[in-house]
């Protein structure tokens, strides 16, 4: 029964005091007012990023798999995830932006094959508008009439017809 007696004098089981103007109420986070400094912005970074990209993956390997309430979850999550980084981005003050630059693009750009072939960095934006559809050829798209094309067929539709209802 000593083991289980109610001693005040017990330093295992002291009460804490806070004090009243240092209390914080739960979930409420202390924020600094100092800047961070270049390893914690990259530190910091580097956290989101890999939130985000364990988001990502998730998301996408439950596409097919999950239910629509957990596909929705999933998604929610990887929004959160990016809208964090990119809101992180912004807050950004111009010298910690450029600390996160030097660290994002630390290697320089691979021109050996533009330099050789004279291309320049800049590839030829795509074509826009109708493409023609490669299959078709010009002679069978100026012909309406089709009694005179050249490929070899044999049989008759019938024969084409019972053909594909056995392969069913």
């Amino acid at each position: 029964m000593g083991f289980m007696q109610n001693n005040k004098n017990n330093s295992r089981h002291r009460p804490r005091h806070r004090n009243k103007n240092n209390a914080r109420k739960s979930g409420q986070k202390r924020f600094s007012k100092k800047p961070l400094s270049g390893g914690k912005i990259i530190q910091k970074y580097d956290n989101l990023l890999e939130q985000h990209l364990q988001a990502r993956r998730k998301y996408f390997e439950m596409f097919h798999r999950a239910s629509d309430g957990n596909l929705r979850k999933l998604k929610k999550i990887f929004d959160e995830s990016l809208e964090n980084l990119r809101r992180f981005e912004e807050k950004l003050e111009d010298w910690q932006r450029e600390t996160l630059e030097k660290k994002i693009n630390a290697y320089k750009l691979d021109t050996i094959f533009s330099e050789a072939h004279n291309t320049g960095l800049q590839g030829e934006a795509p074509p826009n508008g109708p493409f023609k559809n490669p299959h078709i050829t010009q002679e069978q798209l100026e012909r309406e009439d089709f009694s005179r094309d050249t490929q070899e067929s044999v049989g008759t539709m019938d024969d084409y017809l019972k053909y594909k209802d056995s392969r069913i």
